[in-house]
C-alpha cells in the first residue's frame, strides 16, 4: 500500500481528518484567499450616519457588499454592534446618525469593551466638519477615540479612514482640513502600536462629481449604493493589507492544527524513497518496517492531538474568564 493511502487511513480511522477539517487535509485547503489563517473576521463597523448606511437602508450602506466580498473569498465574518440595519443576516453595526468624534469616544467605548471585536472599521468626523466643531482640534480627538479602542479591545486592529468627500463647498474644505489631520494621527499611531492601518476613503472612495445615472451620491454628505459599494471595496482591501501585515492572526487552536497540519503533511511525503527501497527487500521484512513506521506515525498523531486538547481546555478556560 503507498505510504499516503496507509497514512490517510489511519487518520480516517482515528478521527483526525474530520477533526482538523471538514472537507480536506489541513494543508490541502485553498487558503489563497482566506484571511487570518481561517479565523472568524470579528468586525465592528464603528461611526455616524455613514456607517450606519443612510440613504441605504436595506444593505446597511457599505456592509452587506462588504460581508458578501470578504465571504466569496472564503472568509467566515461575524458583524458585532449593540444596534441592527439593514435587510440581511450580519447587518450588527455601531452607527450612530449626528454624533461627533468626541460623542463616539464618550458613548460608544462600553460597546467596544463589551463586544471585543477584531477588527474596527472606523470612519468618523463627517459630523465634527458639518457642525464646524472645533476643526483645528478634531486630530487631538481622532487619537483619543483610537487609543481609547485599542484599550477597550488590546487586540484589535483599527482600519483608521478618512472623511469621504462633501458636496458643499465649504464642508468640504473642513472635510479635507480633518483628513490632513486624520492622516497624520493614524500614520502616527501605526508606528506606535503597530495595531492601526490609515484607509484612503476620501480618494479611493464615493466620486462626488458623477451626475445623474451615474451618481455616486445620495445627497451632500451620504453615499447611494453605488458609493457604498466602492466603500466596501476600499475596506476590503484595507482588511487584505491588515493580513499582509500580519495584524490578522490565527488562535491558538488554529495554529496548533495548522503545525498538526505540516507535521502530517512531512510524515506523508517522508516515506516515499524509504517504502520504494523497501519493496525490493523480502515480504517479512518489508511487513516489519510497514508495522514500526505506522507506529511512528500513530505516536506523531497522539502527540500532536494531545496539543489540541490542551487547547481547547485552554480556550474554555478563557471563555469562562471572559
Amino acid at each position: 500500500m503507498h505510504a499516503k493511502a496507509i497514512l490517510i487511513g489511519l487518520l480516517s480511522a482515528s478521527g483526525v481528518i474530520a477533526a482538523a477539517s471538514p472537507d480536506a487535509p489541513l494543508q490541502a485547503r485553498d487558503s489563497k484567499h482566506v484571511l487570518g489563517k481561517d479565523k472568524t473576521l470579528r468586525i465592528m463597523a464603528l461611526g455616524a450616519s455613514i456607517t450606519y448606511g443612510q440613504g441605504s437602508d436595506k444593505t446597511g450602506g457599505y456592509r452587506q457588499e462588504l460581508v458578501r466580498r470578504l465571504k466569496d473569498g472564503k472568509n467566515k465574518v461575524e458583524m458585532v454592534g449593540e444596534r441592527g440595519q439593514g435587510d440581511f443576516p450580519e447587518n450588527r453595526v455601531e452607527g450612530w446618525p449626528g454624533k461627533r468624534i468626541d460623542e463616539i469616544k464618550k458613548d460608544q467605548m462600553s460597546s467596544v469593551e463589551k463586544l471585543k471585536p477584531a477588527i474596527v472599521l472606523l470612519n468618523v468626523g463627517t459630523n465634527d466638519a458639518v457642525q464646524n466643531k472645533d476643526i483645528d482640534k478634531a486630530g487631538e480627538r481622532y487619537e483619543d477615540l483610537v487609543r481609547e479602542i485599542l484599550k477597550k479591545s488590546p487586540k484589535a486592529v483599527v482600519l483608521a479612514s478618512n472623511l469621504v468627500h462633501n458636496r458643499n463647498k465649504d464642508t468640504e474644505d473642513r472635510v479635507k482640513n480633518i483628513n490632513k489631520q486624520i492622516e497624520r494621527v493614524a500614520n502616527k499611531l501605526s508606528k506606535d502600536t503597530k495595531r492601526v492601518v490609515f484607509v484612503n476613503m476620501f480618494d479611493q472612495g464615493p466620486n462626488p462629481d458623477k451626475k445623474d445615472g451615474e451618481s455616486e451620491y445620495h445627497d451632500d454628505t451620504h453615499p447611494n449604493e453605488r458609493g457604498y459599494k466602492k466603500m466596501a471595496e476600499v475596506w476590503e482591501k484595507a482588511i487584505k493589507e491588515a493580513d499582509e501585515r500580519k495584524l490578522l492572526k490565527p488562535g491558538k487552536l488554529r495554529k496548533l492544527l495548522n503545525k498538526a497540519g505540516e507535521k502530517v503533511k512531512k510524515l506523508a511525503d517522508k516515506p516515499k524513497e524509504k517504502l520504494k527501497k523497501m519493496s525490493e527487500k523480502k515480504k517479512d521484512k518489508l511487513s516489519k518496517q510497514k508495522t514500526k513506521m505506522l507506529d511512528e506515525i500513530r505516536k506523531i498523531i497522539q502527540d500532536e492531538f494531545k496539543k489540541v486538547e490542551d487547547a481547547i481546555k485552554d480556550l474554555k478556560k478563557d471563555i469562562k474568564k471572559n
